[in-house]
């Protein structure tokens, strides 16, 4: 298992590195993603190598990912995962008893990178294939929200504490970042500024802020409906300003990944300011297994299966010791009705 899952990891990120064009450009969307899911099927399936291939040939037909679900904060944002890891499955179970795919979906005539991508870049997708796994050099999630609001949230929650401020304090926020974020956790102002459900707050920097200035904390539950109507958190989303910040795209383009400068002017005259260009969960500002626990423990709050704190320190132990464990299978009694 630990195996398909860092292989397939590999293979999903080195495809989407070879990808040289940006989503909010093109609106496709890491098309490439099914490839990941069938990687780890095919691998625990133990299909030999024409069985594989032709897995990976049927993964090209259900290859898809569209950036206008960012737009307008779509459920299909969530949906369209889902939808990729299924269709990984069923290529591998649609290979595992015959049936075939086109033997070249990557460099064929009508390949992915032909018919998709043609600008690509083979050095990001073939280099030291094999034995320098670029796993380690994902980030981690540490708020359930979109990564551009996490350099964010990062500043203002290191603000907060460095120089104990709450909510009620906060008079204005102001905010930079470059075009690329800014079109998507920004914009439209109107539907930034006023969430009207769980996915638009998810992809709302103003909303995300706003949390965190208030609780000193962001956390899954406050994406629930009730939640947007918070008047603490819409006090101060509407002293909230964001603007692209023409220093970040001098250092860092237009449509990278964006660092993020935090101001914060206080009700006692002061202001503060900090610029986040690795946050926290940046593998060089890592997150530790406390820290993953933690989300786990606040992700298993809204779960419709009840998870004791005995249960949830279950969890945890095992994972510690993950690569010693014979088998999986207690992990995932665990986390799917285990005692």
């Amino acid at each position: 298992m630990l195996t398909a899952v860092a292989t397939a990891i590999d293979l999903h990120v080195r495809l989407a590195r070879s990808v040289t064009t940006y989503s909010s450009n093109t609106g496709r969307d890491n098309m490439v993603s099914v490839w990941g899911a069938t990687a780890v099927s095919t691998k625990l399936l133990r299909l030999d190598e024409e069985k594989t291939r032709n897995a990976f040939g049927i993964a090209y037909a259900h290859a898809a990912g569209e950036y206008q679900m960012y737009e307008e904060g779509a459920h299909t944002v969530a949906l369209q995962q889902g939808l990729r890891a299924r269709s990984g499955i069923e290529s591998a179970l649609s290979a595992m008893v015959g049936f075939n795919g086109p033997r070249e979906p990557f460099f064929g005539k009508y390949g992915f990178y032909k018919a998709f991508e043609p600008e690509f870049d083979l050095d990001m997708l073939m280099d030291k294939l094999g034995y320098d796994y670029v796993n380690a050099s994902m980030g981690f999630k540490p708020w359930p929200s979109c990564k551009c609001n996490h350099f964010g949230i990062d500043g203002l929650l290191q603000l907060r504490e460095k120089h104990n401020f709450a909510g009620e304090d906060i008079v204005s926020i102001e905010l930079g970042l470059n075009r690329r974020a800014e079109s998507l956790v920004v914009q439209p102002r109107d539907q930034k500024w006023n969430p009207k459900d769980p996915v638009g707050a998810r992809y709302s920097l103003p909303y995300a802020i706003s949390v965190a200035a208030q609780y000193g904390r962001v956390a899954i539950g406050d994406f629930r409906p009730e939640a947007l109507q918070d008047p603490a958190v819409r006090r101060i989303m509407a002293v909230t300003k964001v603007e692209v910040d023409p220093e970040i795209e001098r250092t860092h383009g237009q449509y990278g990944n964006s660092p993020t400068t935090v101001k914060v002017w206080l009700k006692s005259g002061s202001e503060h300011f900090i610029r986040v260009d690795k946050p926290f969960g940046h593998p060089e500002n890592p997150a530790s297994l406390i820290d993953g626990m933690r989300k786990l423990k606040d992700c298993s709050e809204i779960s419709m299966l009840p998870f004791s704190e005995k249960r949830l320190g279950l969890i945890g132990d095992f994972i510690l010791d993950l690569d010693k464990q014979p088998t999986l299978a207690p992990l995932f009694e665990l986390l799917v009705g285990g005692k």
